[in-house]
């Protein structure tokens, strides 16, 4: 005989078997990505070579922003955002 388990736990249980891994995988590597991108920035920020160019075109403050924004913040948010969505069982793709 099984333990009688309280109902939000039974709908957890139930909402964890119908994750998106697709979705959750995707979101955690965008997320991975993200965070390298930001640790490479602080720790050794010449490690860009696409932050170099984009420097040269746009301006130091410009570049150094859209770089910023394109390959980290993105990233970041898009792979939080697929990671909710993946563990609400939905998918992006």
């Amino acid at each position: 005989m099984q333990p009688h388990m309280p109902d939000t736990m039974q709908k957890l249980i139930r909402e964890v078997k119908e994750m998106n891994y697709t979705t959750l995988a995707i979101g955690l590597l965008a997320l991975l990505f993200g965070m390298c991108t930001l640790f490479l920035r602080v720790k050794h920020p010449g490690a860009f070579r696409k932050l170099n160019v984009m420097k040269e075109k746009y301006g130091e403050k410009a570049g150094a922003a859209i770089h910023t924004i394109s390959y980290t913040i993105i990233p970041i948010i898009a792979g939080i955002i697929f990671i909710i969505i993946g563990f609400m069982g939905e998918s992006v793709f």
